[in-house]
């Protein structure tokens, strides 16, 4: 059995592949925003995490000169109870301050995703034009 098709018929399925076409230069066009705004959060989580890193690093040094302050003090060996109040006092931003920089820095490890490669273009037939 032969069919024969109707001018009618083929330029109904030339409409339909031409339809078809331009949704695939949809999807293409929809992909390709998709990768660029990827590409650009990848970016900004990448300088966010070094800024991160960066205050953690600040942190620790002050965390540093507050434990030498108080080393200083406590090397003084001064009754004064304004001096010990002060020592006291310096411990506890520390030891605050370290708690808060152990925090930040577990926080940034849990909330940081695995390096992930970008989506390409999902293989499609092609179509040859009529």
């Amino acid at each position: 059995m032969h069919y024969f098709a109707s001018r009618e018929d083929i330029e109904k399925l030339q409409q339909a592949i031409e339809c078809l076409r331009e949704e695939v230069k949809e999807m293409a066009t929809g992909l390709a925003a998709l990768q660029t705004e990827q590409a650009a959060l990848t970016a900004s989580i990448a300088q966010n995490s070094t800024v991160v890193g960066s205050v953690v690093t600040l942190l620790n040094g002050l965390s540093t000169q507050l434990a030498n302050v108080e080393a200083q003090l406590t090397a003084a060996g001064s009754e004064d109870p304004a001096v010990l109040a002060a020592t006291q006092s310096i411990t506890n931003l520390r030891t605050t301050l370290d708690k808060n920089t152990q925090a930040l820095s577990a926080a940034v490890v849990a909330d940081t995703p695995a390096a992930t490669q970008p989506v390409g273009p999902p293989s499609a037939p092609v179509v040859q034009p009529a």
